[in-house]
Parts: C-alpha cells; structure tokens; sequence
C-alpha cells in the first residue's frame, strides 16, 4: 500500500469517528492473500453508505442555517469523502488482488508446480484415448523429458510423442502433432487432463510426492488427488506447527459449488473431498484464518479430447527386419561404471530411416584407445545403443570415425554426439567436418558441414543436409576439449534412391 493510501486511510478513520460511520478496516492480508479481508473492506464501504443516508437527513437543516464562512466540512460531506476514500483505496487493493490471482493462479504449493513433474512420469505413457491428448506434449518440460528418457530409453513414447534423438526433435514433432489438430491446451487444461484416469488407490511417483507434499509442509495445503471425466477427488492436507489446533476451522470460495459440499472444520492430516467437475474453470480456495494460511487449486473441466491425426508411416522401403535393434531388443551388457546404462537408438526419425543400423552397414575408424574393450569399440559408432559404454574414442588424433552403408542411399540428416546423457562431460569434438563419398576412395569425398570456431559438441546434435547420394559417411575430427573425442553413435538417415535417380 503506498503512502498516499496509508494518509487517506488514516484521515477517513478521524473522520469516520465523527460521523460515527464504520472505520475502515486496515486488516493486513496474509502472505496467501486472505479474501476475506477484502471481502469485510467492502462490506464496511456498504454499510457507510447507509451510515451517510442517514447523516445527510439527519443534518440538512442545520447545515443549511450555517454561515458558508464559519460552517467547517459537512459531516455528511466528510463521510462521503471518507466511503470513497476507502473504497477507493479498498478497490485498488481488489484489482491487485484480481492481478494477482488472474496472473500466479493458487496452486504453487498445491502439488501442481511440486509435483507436476511426478504428475507427467505418472501418467505420460497412457495410449487410452480419453486420458491422453494430442496436445499434451507441448506441456512436457526439458527437465521431464530427459528424466523420462533416463528411466524409459530411448524407445520411451511421452504422450504419444517418441522421445526421439534429443528434447528439441522431441518438441519439434509435439509441436507440429499440436499444430495438426488445430488447438492448444493451457498449462492448467493439460494438468487437468493428467489428472483425469489417475487411480487413487494405486501407487505412482504423483501420489508419493503429494505424500511427501502432506508430510511436511506446514499449514493447509489444496491438491487434486485424481479424477474423472466428472468428478474431481480434492485432497486437503493440514499439517499444525507450534501452538496450531489440532482441527482448523476454515473457509472456502468457490462460486459453483454449495456451501454443504466443503468441511467446516479440518483436521490433522489428510481430508478427502468429492466435488463435480466444474462448468467452467475456477479457483478453490481455502482460508484457515485462525493460523493465517491459505491455499488453493483452479479445477477446469475436463477438456474435449482431441486425438491426434493419423500420421502415415513411412513407405515400406526397407523393412523393419533389415536394422540391427528393434523395439523387444534387450539392451547389451555394460560395463557402466556408474554412467547411465545403454539406451536404444532410433530406426527412424522423422520419416527417415537410421541407415547406419542397417544389417549392411559398418563402421571404421583411424583408431582405438586401448584397455576399454567392454566401453569402447569401432563397432560401437552404429551397434544401435546409446552412452558412454557403447562408445568410441580415438587412440591419436586427428581422428576420424565413419559408416559404410553398404550401398548409395539419399542422405538428408547425420546426428551425433559425445554423450547421449551428459555424464562424464567431457571428451567433446570441437572441430570438425563430416565428409560424403560413393566411393570412399581419396578424393571422392565431399565436405557437407564444417565446424566454426568455438563450436562444441556434447550431446546428440543434428545435422541437417541438403539430400546427397552417398554410400560413405564420415566425421574428421582434428581437437577436442576434455580428452580424445568420444563418439557415442554415429547416425545417418536418409531413404533408398529413388529408381529415376540411380
């Protein structure tokens, strides 16, 4: 509150006492926006109005007979200028308040922001049609996606939505399956959705974080424990600290629903309410005055399901049997000495097959360090598995890695990296050039991408290219920072020559 609202409040309390009308509240709101101070503020503003109603009859004619040079401010006068005064300064407050709700909606403590992530590893390998949505995984963050990719690999599907080589290929493809249907979802919309089909009674890492969420923090807390097409299960957690009372008695806003559907009290622990979705979206709010916290959680209902348009799978050029790992193969021994576990590489990827993995193809290389056979290999660079135990590094540099396809192919993409799931950190190629033959023979090679200065290369990194007809692909590498250049897969995808082109 500035300081020219604090001196009005101030002066409408003088004069308030002397016109006898209710003085303005100055109940400071909470740390969680207490409406119900503002909700007492604008009562008192009404009842001054009647107060003023009164005044005015009470003392017109006494005023009228004043001289104008000796009469002091009308009382009525003085308490007009203090309703508005205060109501003025009370509206300001509410506009604030609607900023702010409108802007920070309640739920940050509410399992939402804190367990939204527990929320996406619990429910983002649904195939069900009305428990998942097309746009749903737009909403899935880069931090959730490489801890799904961590636990699940590289064949995890998030939403409808394969991992793919990397968070950005990831977010590109649910970019366009959203573009697809025409519509988007709000954070709080694909929430709701995540919600919806959750059982209650089973155990997933949402239920252990809203566990934890009721375990520890003090006050009382709103969250959506699940929910259905219909119903919304509200969980109520309530955790006393010092002197608290072992039960709270509470208020709730929430303009749908009737006051009978909410407990008058709260008591330790946790309290289960069954609410109807709502018809249109809101904000439950619960207001513990008596230890000044409140919380709250914006229910929506439940959105109409768009599922995404069919996409067409790629024409049956190469059939799945030609590559070297398929979806039930099972991941190789490792010998991960702490760093992540293999992680099955791609066959396809945007329409485009991993030619590398194809039972044709070989890899080569100028070297290999010595004294790692269960880490590093050549064959390693296209064996189909990701990280650091299925890699290559060089013995000397410069080095260089690189595929033989077997046959010519259109090539329009080459995708590699150092770590697939940063670990080490280390061993990164910083300058480089990938190199296309037919032949493989000296001076067939054409350059199709140079490295600039200070470029690194970390994890997975795509390499677009216009489409060249290639049966040798390579990568030259001449420094590197951390250590000799690792290589953990070398992918290159493309799709058979065209007949006309051949």
């Amino acid at each position: 509150m500035s300081r020219d609202d604090r001196r009005l409040l101030r002066y409408a309390s003088v004069v308030g006492r002397q016109c006898q009308c209710s003085r303005p509240h100055r109940r400071p709101l909470s740390g969680k926006l207490e409406a119900v101070a503002v909700e007492d503020d604008v009562g008192s503003a009404f009842k001054n109005v009647l107060c003023l109603i009164g005044s005015i009859k009470k003392k017109t004619r006494r005023e009228t007979t004043m001289s104008k040079k000796t009469q002091p401010m009308p009382l009525s006068i003085a308490c007009l200028l203090q309703i508005a005064g205060s109501f003025a300064v009370r509206m300001k407050s509410l506009l604030w308040l609607v900023f702010i709700v409108t802007s920070f909606p309640f739920h940050a403590l509410a399992g939402v922001d804190d367990c939204k992530s527990a929320l996406v590893l619990s429910t983002y390998a649904r195939t069900e049609d009305r428990f998942h949505d097309a746009r749903m995984a737009t909403h899935v963050s880069e931090s959730e996606y490489s801890d799904i990719r961590r636990k699940a690999g590289g064949s995890a599907v998030i939403y409808g939505v394969p991992v793919g080589a990397n968070y950005s290929d990831f977010n590109q493809r649910a970019n366009a399956r959203e573009n697809s249907s025409g519509s988007s979802l709000t954070n709080t919309e694909a929430i709701n959705v995540m919600w919806t089909g959750i059982d209650q009674t089973s155990q997933t890492a949402y239920a252990d974080c809203l566990a934890t969420l009721a375990a520890t923090l003090p006050g009382i807390h709103l969250s959506v424990k699940s929910a259905s097409a219909t119903d919304v299960v509200i969980l109520a957690h309530y955790v006393p600290v010092g002197s608290n009372p072992s039960s709270l008695h509470v208020k709730w806003s929430a303009f749908e629903y009737s006051k009978t559907a909410f407990p008058d009290e709260i008591p330790a622990g946790q309290t289960l309410i069954l609410l109807k979705r709502p018809s249109k979206s809101l904000q439950l709010v619960v207001n513990a005055s008596a230890i000044g916290s409140s919380d709250g959680v914006e229910i929506n209902p439940l959105p109409l399901v768009v599922l995404p348009t069919p996409v067409p799978p790629p024409p049956v050029d190469i059939p799945e049997s030609r590559f070297r790992v398929h979806a039930d193969t099972p991941p190789p021994p490792c010998d991960s000495a702490g760093s992540p576990l293999p992680a099955r590489v791609p066959t396809h990827l945007r329409g485009l097959y991993n030619l590398a993995l194809l039972d044709t193809a070989s890899a080569s290389a100028s070297s290999i360090i010595p004294g790692y056979p269960a880490r590093h290999q050549i064959r390693f660079l296209n064996d189909g598995w990701f990280n650091n135990c299925r890699s290559w590094i060089p013995q000397t540099m410069p080095a260089w890695a690189q595929v033989d396809l077997g046959d010519n192919y259109l090539i329009s993409l080459i995708i590699f990296g150092s770590e697939y799931q940063q670990f080490y950190r280390d061993r990164r190629p910083t300058n480089f050039a990938i190199d296309l033959s037919k032949s493989g023979s000296p001076g067939s090679w054409t350059t199709v991408y140079q490295s600039g200065p200070g470029e690194i290369v970390s994890d997975m990194r795509e390499f677009p290219i216009s489409p060249n007809i290639a049966r040798f692909v390579r990568v030259t590498i001449t420094d590197s920072q951390g250590g000799a250049p690792r290589i953990d897969e070398l992918q290159v995808y493309g799709k058979p020559v065209p007949s006309a082109a051949k």
